[in-house]
């Protein structure tokens, strides 16, 4: 491998922070599509 254990390390965090990133999204775009009610809302 060309990489040292660093920059695996710092690649690994980027790939953390891009998930993290693609979660919030998944997340958000599911409270916008419902209207921001769960099925927890109450009547």
């Amino acid at each position: 491998m060309w990489q040292n254990l660093a920059c695996g390390e710092y690649n690994e965090l980027l790939h953390k922070d891009a998930a993290i990133m693609i979660i919030k999204g998944v997340l958000e775009a599911e409270e916008s599509y419902f209207g921001g009610h769960t099925n927890s809302s109450k009547p």
